[in-house]
């Protein structure tokens, strides 16, 4: 396991709580809801050009436009897409019945739609955009009774405003995605990080109590076999059990502080004392500097010697050379 992994700052963590908190809820809602401000203008067409149950009726489709908008908008990444198109039916429906009652001021809805299919689609939306920018463009011309021309339907900026929204949403939306992603691979380093921690500590106790619990076994056993025979040397044996036993707590605690620090000439002398309590005499240097290290692609490597020879029964006379 790789555990160059940093941890989370709390810079980061705090980044990545702020861009999960206004990508859910009612948060994600907050910007399109204020856009629906400019339904407005609709409305105001509607008073202009209708009246009686046609002007009540066209509130009412403005209203009920801006809800359905609003509803698509939540759903619109999660939602299936028979359920998407349905709800884009409704739209272009509710736009489709406005038109009379507002005229070309209903093309304003079609920036809505515009909104909604490219956040979906994205690029795969064009086609839909190049009908909503013509159809507002040519449809109050080709509508004699409106009274309109090439010249006011540009003065409407409804033609133009629909590809520029698209264009500003289609940015918007991948913005928000790359840094949806990132915020995920943010959370994907911390937990990183903290199972690297998990793994490091847990090497640390390997090693730490690994080594020295089978010293502690080793004397445990030298001081029970010494008992009836030498029992002095089986009280020196339990202090040093009790030396080790006191060691190895620091250990422990300095690891999962992160101020452990191993070293070569500490591990010999480990070694060393495991190796006299198991009446093992062995001829193991005592500073650093009498082992041997040699370079192999850039780092340093021991060369252990190439015959040792152990041997048990007291006195004892372990040799260690390097027959080279």
């Amino acid at each position: 396991m790789n555990t160059d992994v940093a941890p989370v700052t709390p810079a980061e963590a705090e980044w990545v709580a702020t861009q999960r908190k206004w990508g859910q809820g009612w948060r994600r809602l907050a910007l399109p809801g204020v856009l629906t401000i400019y339904l407005l203008y609709v409305v105001a067409s509607v008073d202009k050009y209708s009246q009686g149950s046609g002007r009540i009726w066209g509130y009412a489709v403005v209203a009920a436009f801006a809800l359905c908008y609003l509803l698509t908008l939540a759903h619109f990444e999660t939602a299936s897409p028979w359920r998407f198109w349905t709800l884009c039916g409704i739209l272009g429906i509710l736009f489709v019945v406005e038109l009379p009652l507002a005229h070309a001021a209903a093309f304003v809805m079609c920036v809505y739609i515009t909104m909604v299919t490219v956040g979906r689609l994205g690029g795969y939306a064009a086609p839909i955009v190049i009908a909503l920018a013509l159809g507002a463009l040519l449809i109050p011309v080709a509508i004699s009774s409106w009274h309109d021309s090439l010249s006011t339907s540009f003065d409407d900026i409804t033609p133009i405003a629909i590809p520029v929204v698209a264009l500003a949403t289609f940015a918007a939306v991948r913005v928000q995605r790359g840094n949806q992603a990132l915020a995920e691979a943010r959370q994907a380093l911390a937990r990183l990080a903290a199972e690297n921690e998990r793994a490091r500590i847990a090497r640390d106790l390997h090693d730490l109590l690994g080594h020295s619990l089978t010293t502690i076994t080793v004397k445990a056993g030298l001081a029970r076999r010494l008992g009836p025979t030498d029992p002095s040397r089986a009280l020196q044996e339990i202090a040093e059990v009790e030396t080790l036993a006191r060691q190895s707590l620091a250990n422990v605690r300095a690891a999962v502080s992160n101020s452990h620090e191993v070293t070569l000439a500490g591990e010999l002398a480990s070694g060393r004392e495991l190796l006299r309590a198991a009446g093992v005499a062995a001829d193991i240097p005592r500073a650093p500097r009498a082992v041997r290290l040699g370079r192999a692609g850039g780092r340093h490597q021991y060369r252990p010697p190439r015959a040792c020879q152990f041997l048990r029964g007291p006195p004892l006379a372990v040799l260690g050379r390097d027959r080279r």
